[in-house]
């Protein structure tokens, strides 16, 4: 009866035991499926993912590669820059790869940062592949002088006048990578010699695609340019953005306080002080006006 009753025993203990072993494979999976679609939901969030090249170690510009010096991440395509390279360029050992740029390893490269060498040596000027090269004379370039270097990137905004005193900006290129510079900043127009113009005078070599590259020779004819200098990055958006004169004018009208006034003074916005900053009456002659109303006179003082 004994043996028996440590029989039932054991037998109740290990049911109770496979119940919570069981109990906690289910609570375990079921946090796991919870996991799991959190993932996927996260997953479809982000959209569809592609594979991308990065290097395997640091790269100095000028360096020759080949495939095997890349490996390759998953990332999703929303989040990516418009100017992201997808795919290398074909390569072999006798025509390799030419860093037109240094990249840190397992960083992003960009359309600009590779072109093929070619099978014989090129001493002339390389673009990246389908870059095309073209140049510009942006109005401001002298501001960026000891700034700008070969291989920076800038935006290339063209501004027209459109009738009426009036103007508007738009984007022409983003993230274009500057190939050459003036070869003399010294003085306007970038270096005039006893040759006569320098190489360049005035104007930067940019790379950019096709149509970037027709679209700043279209606008020459019509406008001038600006650059900005960018992060290298090329954000593509769907919508077109214009910014004129009405932007401008939207704009609020600030009005900054003269701060204290001096014993006698008369305040800043007074009314006469007012009207003379709009109508520019300050300093100017003033006439005296009689205004009849009602039968009533009224006489004030008002620029000629």
């Amino acid at each position: 009866m004994p043996n028996r009753v440590k029989i039932i025993g054991l037998i109740v203990a290990g049911m109770a035991l496979s119940a919570a072993a069981g109990f906690g494979s289910f609570v375990y999976i079921r946090a796991l499926e919870g996991e799991l679609t959190a993932a996927r939901n996260s997953l479809a969030a982000l959209g569809e993912t592609v594979r991308l090249p990065v290097p395997r170690v640091a790269v100095t510009r000028g360096a020759l590669l080949q495939h095997t010096d890349f490996t390759e991440i998953s990332l999703p395509v929303s989040g990516l820059p418009g100017n992201v390279l997808r795919d290398l360029p074909r390569a072999s050992p006798e025509a390799p790869l030419l860093a037109l740029s240094d990249m840190a390893a397992g960083e992003l490269v960009l359309q600009g940062g590779l072109a093929a060498a070619g099978e014989r040596p090129n001493t002339g000027l390389i673009v990246s592949t389908g870059a095309r090269a073209f140049a510009v004379a942006p109005r401001n370039l002298q501001d960026f002088i000891g700034l700008l270097v070969e291989g920076s990137s800038v935006d290339l905004v063209w501004t027209r006048n459109i009738g009426g005193g009036q103007t508007e900006t738009r984007l022409i290129g983003s993230a274009l990578r500057v190939l050459a510079l003036p070869s003399d900043w010294s003085a306007p127009p970038f270096a005039s010699s006893a040759e006569g113009v320098a190489p360049l005078a005035g104007k930067l070599l940019l790379e950019g695609a096709g149509m970037e590259a027709v679209l700043a020779q279209m606008a020459e004819q019509t406008g001038f340019f600006h650059i900005l200098l960018s992060d290298g990055r090329r954000v593509v958006v769907d919508n077109e953005v214009v910014i004129g004169s009405t932007e401008l004018e939207s704009l609020p009208l600030v009005v900054r306080d003269s701060g204290p006034l001096a014993a006698g003074a008369a305040p800043a916005d007074s009314g006469a002080g007012v009207i003379s900053k709009i109508t520019g009456a300050s300093g100017r002659k003033v006439c005296t006006t009689a205004v009849v109303r009602g039968g009533g006179r009224v006489t004030m003082e008002v620029p000629c």
